[in-house]
């Protein structure tokens, strides 16, 4: 059964403009969703959206502003499957060093060359890649159905300066998707859908 999502506590400071002081809640769940649905959170995980509300502190106004500043405490629903997990999902794109995967709303995921199931080649004419199962070549078509199971999960921080590559240039930095799934289909049963049916 897949698992793949969680739910984290987070706690933040929410600010409530004076025009919503009497609608609190609507615009504390209003806020945190603006703040982090489809947001990767490093080391957690993409945010599908909020769960709940678990509490409220007191609310502050600072000097000079008319806004409350209120410690909540909340739940967020979260996309991060676990190493070993299987899930399926559909063949994006292929490449000769790799298969692309989606879930629709995670495009992020990778299969290398040599966690495809074995022997597996890339059919350069047809730029797909295939298991050459007893002489028959079952290929991994694009868009169909895939199941994978999950290796690791790399979180990469975001990149906020260039790094100098000559003398009074910079060159910025290549930025690396925020959260990437490494996955395999080395085992039986995992690969194209269609071939297990």
């Amino acid at each position: 059964k897949e698992k793949m999502f969680v739910i984290t506590v987070m706690e933040d400071v929410v600010k409530i403009h004076p025009n919503n002081f009497r609608k609190e809640v609507q615009t504390i769940e209003d806020e945190l969703e603006k703040k982090y649905a489809g947001k990767i959170l490093l080391n957690v995980g993409l945010c599908v959206g909020l769960h709940d509300i678990i509490s409220t502190g007191d609310a502050f106004v600072y000097l000079g502003e008319g806004s409350s500043h209120m410690q909540v405490k909340f739940r967020l629903v979260v996309f991060k499957p676990f190493v070993g997990e299987v899930l399926t999902g559909k063949i994006k794109s292929c490449s000769s060093t790799s298969i692309q995967i989606t879930l629709q709303f995670f495009d992020d995921i990778t299969v290398e060359q040599n966690c495809l199931i074995s022997p597996s080649y890339f059919n350069e004419k047809e730029k797909l890649w295939y298991w050459d199962y007893q002489e028959n070549e079952l290929y991994f078509e694009l868009g169909e159905p895939i199941r994978f199971k999950i290796d690791n999960i790399v979180f990469n921080a975001p990149v906020s300066a260039s790094t100098p590559f000559k003398p009074g240039g910079f060159e910025p930095q290549q930025q690396l998707p925020p959260m990437v799934i490494m996955a395999s289909m080395r085992e039986p049963g995992l690969g194209m859908t269609s071939w297990w049916a």
